[in-house]
C-alpha cells in the first residue's frame, strides 16, 4: 500500500521555519519517550505504531512481563500488550498462545459489573490491542462475538481520539460502525494495514494543522505518539527534496533528518563478519561533520563547492565549508564540544555571519549544521533561538549525538 499526497499539502510543512517544526517534533518525541517509559500497555502499543522507537531490549523485557503474569494476577492490559507484541513477534509461538489464551479468558468475563460497564469497556487502547490480537491469531467463536458486544458497548462521550481507536479496532476485526476516524489514527491504521484506502490530501492536512504546541499539550502520551507516527509516515511518503525546485527550507529539513539515519551508523561491538575487524565511525571534529555534510549533499547538488575562501575581510580570508551557489547558501558545520556552552557556539556563528555575509556576498544565509557531542537536548530550543536572532541564520540543525556512540575513551574528548 501506498499514499502520496501532492506536492501543494507537503509544502505547507516544508514552509514551516526549520526552527519550529524541529521543536515541536523534539515535543513529540519527548512525549515518546513518557510513553515507552510508563511501560506495559504503553510501551506495547508504541512497538506496535512504530517499531523502530522501542529497543529490542525493551520489546524483550514487556514480553517476558506478559508472558510471566497468569490465572490471577492476569490483568486485561496485560492479554492487551500480548495482542500488540504479537504484531511485532509473528513467529512466537508462546506469544500466539498467550494471546489466544488471554482472549479466552477475557471472553469469559461479564461486561458489566454491579450494573455498570467494566473497566476495560472504555480503554479503547487496550480494546485496540485485544482486536489485533484476534485478528492475527484467526481466533473466533465466543471470542469474536464478545469483543464484538464490547466494542460496541455505549460507555458514554469520548474525546475524538479514543473514539477513533475504538473504530480502529472494529475495522481490525471487520465490524466497522461507520465512525469518523480522526486523520493521524486513520494514517496509523492505513500504514499498518488495518484501514484501506483511500486516503487524500485533506488527512494530511489535519494532521499538519495538529503540529502545533497547543494542541499537543492537551493530548495524552498515546494521542500524541499517533500523531507523531502518522507525521513520520506522512514525511517518509515521498521524497524530502524536489531536485527540480531545491529551495533553503527543503535542504534544512532533509539535514534535520539527518539523525534519522544515524540509526545505522557504524558502530560496533564486535565484527559482522567472520576474520573481520569491529569498526566505529567516531565524528569528534568539526573536519568529520563537514565531511558527513558532503556526502549528504555532494550528489544532490552537483554544483556544491566545499572550503571555499572568500574575500578578505580585513586581514581575514574566511573559509566558508559548504556553499551551494544556486541557494546563495553557505552550509556550516559546528563541533559542540561536550566542554563549551552553547554561548561560545552562538558566538562563534555571529562572527561567522559577520565574516561570511559582507556587502560584496555573493551569498544570502548560513545554515548551521550544530552536532551537539554532549548530548543537550534541553539546550536546543533556547539555542536555536538564540541563532535565530543572527542576521543571515537561516533554520539551524542540531545533531545530538546519537546513544549509541557509547565509548569511554570517546567521551574523554
Amino acid at each position: 500500500m501506498e499514499f502520496r499526497c501532492d506536492a501543494r499539502t507537503l509544502s505547507e510543512y516544508k514552509v514551516v521555519p526549520m526552527s519550529l517544526l524541529s521543536h515541536i517534533i523534539e515535543v513529540l518525541e519527548s512525549r515518546a519517550v513518557s510513553l515507552r517509559l510508563a511501560g506495559d500497555l504503553s510501551l506495547a502499543f508504541a512497538a506496535w505504531a512504530d517499531p523502530a522507537s522501542v529497543s529490542p531490549e525493551e520489546l524483550r523485557q514487556e514480553r517476558d512481563r506478559c508472558l510471566a503474569v497468569t490465572g490471577a494476577q492476569r490483568r486485561y492490559f496485560d492479554v492487551a500488550s500480548l495482542g500488540f507484541l504479537y504484531q511485532c513477534l509473528p513467529e512466537d509461538e508462546q506469544v500466539r498462545e498467550h494471546v489466544v489464551d488471554g482472549l479466552t479468558w477475557m471472553a469469559g468475563r461479564s461486561i458489566r459489573v454491579e450494573g455498570n460497564y467494566a473497566d476495560f469497556c472504555g480503554d479503547s487502547l487496550a480494546l485496540l490491542g485485544m482486536a489485533l490480537g484476534l485478528r492475527a491469531t484467526q481466533s473466533a467463536g465466543d471470542i469474536y462475538k464478545w469483543l464484538q458486544t464490547v466494542l460496541q458497548a455505549d460507555v458514554g462521550k469520548e474525546a475524538a481520539w479514543d473514539t477513533s481507536i475504538r473504530e480502529l479496532a472494529r475495522h481490525a476485526i471487520g465490524d466497522t460502525t461507520g465512525y469518523e476516524i480522526v486523520a493521524e489514527v486513520k494514517l496509523l491504521g492505513f500504514s499498518k494495514g488495518v484501514l484501506k484506502g483511500p486516503l487524500d490530501s485533506s488527512d494530511a492536512e489535519r494532521v499538519i494543522a495538529h503540529l502545533k504546541i497547543g494542541s499537543i499539550s492537551q493530548m495524552s502520551d498515546p494521542e500524541a505518539f499517533s500523531l507523531l507516527s502518522a507525521f513520520k509516515y506522512l514525511e517518509g511518503s515521498q521524497p524530502l527534496l524536489a531536485l527540480q525546485t531545491p529551495n533553503v527550507a527543503a535542504v534544512a529539513l532533509v539535514l534535520a533528518n539527518l539523525k534519522n539515519g544515524l540509526t545505522r551508523w557504524t558502530w560496533e561491538a564486535k565484527a559482522k563478519t567472520a576474520g573481520g575487524v569491529p569498526r566505529k565511525w567516531h565524528i569528534d571534529n568539526e573536519y568529520h561533520i563537514q565531511n558527513l555534510l558532503w556526502c549528504i549533499l555532494r550528489p544532490l547538488f552537483p554544483e556544491a563547492r566545499e572550503e571555499e575562501y572568500k574575500s578578505a575581510v580585513g586581514k581575514v580570508h574566511p573559509r566558508l565549508d559548504i556553499v551551494l551557489p544556486s541557494l546563495r547558501l553557505i552550509i556550516e558545520a559546528k563541533f559542540w564540544r561536550r566542554r563549551d556552552s552553547s554561548k561560545e557556539i552562538v558566538r562563534e556563528i555571529a562572527e561567522d555571519s559577520g565574516l561570511y555575509l559582507t556587502v560584496d556576498k555573493p551569498y544570502d544565509a548560513i545554515l548551521p549544521v550544530i552536532w551537539d557531542d554532549g548530548r543537550r537536548i534541553e539546550e536546543h530550543d533556547s539555542l536555536r533561538q538564540a541563532l535565530m536572532e543572527i542576521d543571515g541564520i537561516v533554520d539551524p540543525v542540531i545533531i545530538a549525538r546519537p546513544g549509541l556512540m557509547d565509548d569511554e575513551s570517546f567521551l574523554a574528548t
